[in-house]
């Protein structure tokens, strides 16, 4: 094959990468919509929570990998770990004011799975982190999401 021949291969290539990309670019990729953080009868819950803890902040939804980390210092290890709860978020993380966790909040439906949520239930427990799960059929008043919470922290309970 000539020099020429490369240079001219290497160029319709390059061309034909160039207009690729452009023709992505042009359509601006994958599109998305917005969906809703809660359900509707997670919505209603979430607002029971912050009437009962008023002092409280109350963060829905959020990343297991952002309260725990796995411990185990060992490179592969510790990826196996991670990717165990890298997917999971729980439904609420209950913080004071001074951002310290009380305890993980979790409203049980017919998507929960007792055997899973024994094993999400086990890992937060390794932390030293305390789920508490309400039925959702059964949701209680207020004034018991209170006491329970109050029960979990004397930091609530002075404010």
């Amino acid at each position: 094959m000539s020099d020429t021949s490369i240079v001219l291969i290497c160029m319709a290539v390059l061309l034909i990468s160039v207009l690729l990309i452009f023709l992505l670019l042009r359509e601006g990729g994958p599109k998305y919509q917005t969906v809703p953080i809660m359900t509707p009868n997670e919505v209603e819950f979430f607002r029971r929570i912050s009437k009962a803890v008023p002092e409280a902040f109350v963060f829905p939804q959020v990343a297991m990998s952002a309260l725990i980390v796995p411990r185990d210092t060992d490179g592969k290890k510790r990826m196996a770990a991670f990717r165990k709860i890298s997917q999971k978020r729980v439904d609420w993380a209950i913080y004071t004011k001074d951002m310290t966790l009380v305890c993980i909040v979790e409203l049980d439906d017919q998507t929960h799975i007792p055997e899973n949520d024994a094993l999400r239930d086990a890992m937060l427990d390794s932390a030293g982190i305390p789920t508490v799960r309400w039925d959702s059929r059964k949701k209680p008043p207020v004034s018991e999401i209170r006491k329970t919470l109050v029960e979990l922290s004397t930091e609530i309970a002075r404010t």
